[in-house]
């Protein structure tokens, strides 16, 4: 399983980069290629099975981490005094209670990255130095100062740079500064600001006007939590994250929880899209002690950045077995306070303890290296005892494309066709583009569905989803020349051309799970953007249906219900729902196909194509005066070489509609990536910077 691997393999190799920082600096931002934790996603344990997995992992390393046991020890001890579990998050592994978590907890309130206009400024290419450059992550001492140089609270190192304004950092921004306007953007002044106000980060932005006192990752924070022999709280979310914006309002929007935060903790708040390299290191801690990890990421640290204990999502009070944030701030206040230097020790345990391992691992005899041949044929046997032969993808719920995966299957059966694995694959996307989890109104896919089928989707959508699956669609049609793999590609291709790319090029991050129902509604719920009522389609065609055409007896709303499974009671199950905000509402999914809905509604699958096709378009019409999901402006520059991945792979099928355009789109991401995610001096690409932090992309001023 990947626990077992992350604990014998994980804990050795990417601990040896934690022994190394001791001397050495995590690579920056800008070298990072992939923000994403690799870790893999298992089917849903139990709780039972949950602790027995956590125990197993700490048992496989038991021999050459004898110290790290004893600070599990400890941690467990610690443990046992919090009852600290956490809860439902935006996952790496599955969490038990995400399922548990299902009987309560209301949506969620994000403020659209501190709400607001932003004032029209000049684009802003931020270069590093290589002097600069390095953002130092060590433990204890050694650990700081992080970005001293290059990056002070509310002061940025301005240069000029041809007709561009240069800032020394680890990002480029294209827009600057925030008018002040209250967190819903309503130009209400808010009651509460905070140090986050002045970054750049949409996230942290979210977090501006919270009554927590949050600093970001730096000097500052750590120089307080030292001088004030406070325990610092870690916070690592992303700005599209649903259960980051749970506990935001649940907890981090509480006066009540804000003043025990504020008095007894110093709080940072990380954006794990800009900063990887903190995320990761944390993580890593978090999957150790758990077994699994996720967002949003809740971390106590002691003042020298030694971890103590952690989680994921915790719901403000106790409840669903778990105890609620605040009965772990107060126990951690007292735990602190009489056994402060028993914590610390327990900080310093774990680093040694992997510091120990690490050596182990040097004086070990290398195993023998398993050749091409043997590694493709263990991948080969992985994937088909994991596969869902009915619904694709692996098997349980959730259930994520784990796209990485079905393209390096199509390489194994071009390498070795008798494995007969296209078949896997090929399943899995043709499920994939017959679910909920594929926007059916305007193409894209959610990060992930909630259940095995496919169903009912995790309504965020990711920029680095749409890359790999634009590579994974094209491969498919390369393989079968299936009209539908084109078709699901093209209309990838259109979604985040039209919602996610900048006038400039450059791809946007992602949207959020949340928008609000209507305009005049208070909070933002789940999936409201894409959910549809019956008797909201049923009108609307009915409205509208000299767009259809003559069909003669033919209804367009019976064609279109059937084919999609609209029902008038809803077509989301119960237990897929844990809020309700889905309560007699439709997600799209395709049962059957069209074929299947031609003969049982006495057609042909010419005229059920035209009403879907016309339908589809009604709906995106109505859909687009919504309230939207908030859009991360964030433009990071290796979600962007996926989409030109993605972009490469897809022109190179020669009989496609729209080749052309994609040629076009490509060859301009690759000139914004150049003009603006390019250091030429240094010859290094730049993390990520900023668009408009907006609903509407607008025009950069150069």
């Amino acid at each position: 399983s990947i626990s077992q691997k992350f604990a014998t393999t994980t804990i050795s190799t990417f601990s040896s980069q934690f022994v190394q920082n001791i001397s050495k600096t995590v690579p920056p931002p800008g070298s990072v290629g992939n923000c994403n934790v690799t870790a893999e996603n298992q089917p849903p344990l139990t709780k039972r099975a949950k602790r027995k997995k956590g125990e197993e992992n700490r048992r496989k390393i038991s021999s050459p981490l004898a110290m790290f046991c004893g600070a599990a020890a400890k941690l467990n001890s610690l443990a046992g005094v919090l009852r600290l579990r956490s809860g439902p998050v935006d996952n790496i592994n599955k969490f038990s209670e995400w399922k548990s978590a299902r009987s309560s907890n209301s949506g969620s309130n994000a403020t659209g990255g501190g709400g607001g206009k932003r004032k029209k400024g000049i684009f802003q290419h931020q270069q590093r130095s290589s002097a600069n450059c390095c953002h130092q992550l060590r433990w204890f001492d050694q650990y700081l100062p992080l970005q001293q140089k290059q990056r002070q609270l509310g002061q940025r190192v301005i240069v000029s740079h041809g007709e561009q304004v240069c800032s020394i950092s680890t990002h480029s921004t294209m827009t600057t500064g925030n008018d002040g306007a209250g967190p819903s953007g309503t130009g209400t002044p808010p009651k509460h600001t905070n140090r986050l106000i002045n970054e750049k980060s949409p996230y942290l932005l979210q977090h501006a006007h919270n009554p927590v006192d949050w600093y970001p990752w730096g000097e500052e924070a750590i120089a307080r939590a030292r001088a004030e022999n406070k325990l610092i709280f870690l916070s690592v979310g992303y700005s599209t994250c649903h259960w980051c914006h749970v506990m935001e309002k649940e907890s981090f929007e509480s006066e009540e929880v804000a003043e025990i935060m504020n008095e007894n903790f110093v709080n940072v708040k990380v954006d794990r899209e800009e900063r990887p390299d903190i995320d990761k290191l944390y993580m890593t801690f978090i999957l150790l002690i758990n077994g699994s990890g996720g967002w949003p990421m809740s971390v106590w640290l002691t003042p020298d950045l030694a971890p103590i204990t952690g989680g994921t999502y915790f719901p403000p009070k106790d409840r669903w077995g778990m105890p609620g944030f605040t009965t772990i701030l107060l126990k951690l206040k007292i735990k602190w306070a009489t056994d402060g230097e028993d914590l610390k020790e327990t900080g310093r345990s774990i680093i040694q303890a992997i510091q120990k391992n690490v050596e182990e691992k040097h004086k070990e005899e290398p195993e023998l290296p398993l050749t091409v041949e043997e590694k493709f044929r263990q991948a080969i046997m992985i994937y088909r005892r994991n596969f869902d032969p009915v619904w694709g993808g692996s098997m349980g719920a959730p259930k994520f494309p784990e796209v990485s995966k079905l393209n390096l299957i199509f390489h194994l059966h071009l390498l070795d066709p008798a494995s007969k694995l296209l078949g896997v694959v090929l399943n899995t996307l043709d499920k994939m583009a017959a679910g909920g989890i594929h926007d059916h109104v305007f193409g894209g896919f959610a990060r992930y569905s909630v259940d095995k089928k496919w169903h009912v989707p995790h309504f965020e959508k990711m920029l680095y989803d749409q890359g790999q699956l634009l590579m994974a669609y094209a491969n498919g049609y390369k393989a079968t020349r299936k009209p539908l793999y084109l078709e699901v590609a093209d209309s990838i291709f259109k979604y985040i051309c039209k919602d996610l790319r900048h006038p400039a090029g450059g791809f946007y991050s992602g949207e959020d799970a949340d928008s609000l129902p209507a305009w005049d509604s208070k909070d933002k719920i789940e999936g409201a953007f894409y959910a549809w009522t019956f008797s909201e389609i049923k009108d609307l065609f009915n409205a509208n249906l000299e767009k259809f055409g003559d069909l003669g007896k033919l209804n367009p709303v019976e064609v279109f219900t059937e084919h999609y499974d609209v029902q008038p009671t809803g077509n989301v199950e119960p237990s897929s729902d844990p809020h309700g905000h889905l309560l007699e509402k439709n997600i799209l999914i395709v049962y059957g196909s069209l074929r299947e809905t031609a003969l049982k509604l006495d057609t042909n699958e010419e005229v059920v194509t035209k009403i879907l096709k016309v339908g589809n378009e009604l709906l995106h019409e109505v859909r687009d005066k919504r309230p939207r999901p908030h859009l991360d402006t964030k433009i990071i520059c290796a979600w962007n070489g996926l989409i030109l991945s993605g972009l490469a792979e897809l022109s190179r099928v020669k009989d496609a509609p729209n080749r052309a355009e994609y040629l076009e789109v490509a060859a301009k991401l690759v000139a914004f990536i150049r003009e603006n995610l390019f250091d030429a001096k240094a010859g290094k690409l730049l993390r990520s910077c900023y668009g408009d932090d907006s609903n509407k992309a607008k025009s950069l001023e150069v």
